[in-house]
């Protein structure tokens, strides 16, 4: 289900992508997968754990292509996509690290702050892009 939510997510990216600005999408999306993961706060169950990983996987295909697409926008010889990509492969490879730091060998109450802390760098994240998706907005 997750992965067929996260295709619908792809495919609405398609249908908006030449009717509305990336800005608007891009801000629900981060902010989205922070909210979703933010689900995973308080009081888990199979059902609301369910709901946050079909949110996060369907808002997460929305906000990645308009990412991307932002990264390219810039004109300078695609030096800020290759800088997007690469920091991404970095978060691939680092936040696993950095979950199991947080996690240790304490109880499962420490996946509470593994999502807190993922919640507040989407956050970050998107606080960060703001600047980016107004100038480019100014330009065009």
């Amino acid at each position: 289900i997750s992965q067929f939510l996260g295709m619908l997510g792809t495919l609405l990216v398609i249908y908006l992508s030449s009717r509305i600005s990336r800005g608007l999408p891009l801000t629900i999306a981060v902010l989205g997968c922070a909210l979703s993961i933010s689900l995973l706060l308080s009081n888990v169950n199979f059902l609301i754990y369910s709901i946050a990983v079909y949110a996060f996987n369907f808002v997460w295909n929305i906000a990645q292509p308009y990412l991307l697409a932002t990264l390219a926008a810039f004109n300078d010889q695609s030096k800020t996509m290759v800088r997007g990509a690469c920091m991404q492969m970095i978060g691939f490879a680092v936040g696993p690290f950095i979950a199991a730091t947080i996690v240790g060998n304490t109880t499962t109450d420490s996946f509470y702050w593994v999502n807190l802390f993922a919640v507040t760098l989407c956050t970050l994240a998107w606080l960060l892009l703001i600047p980016a998706i107004r100038a480019q907005k100014n330009e065009q």
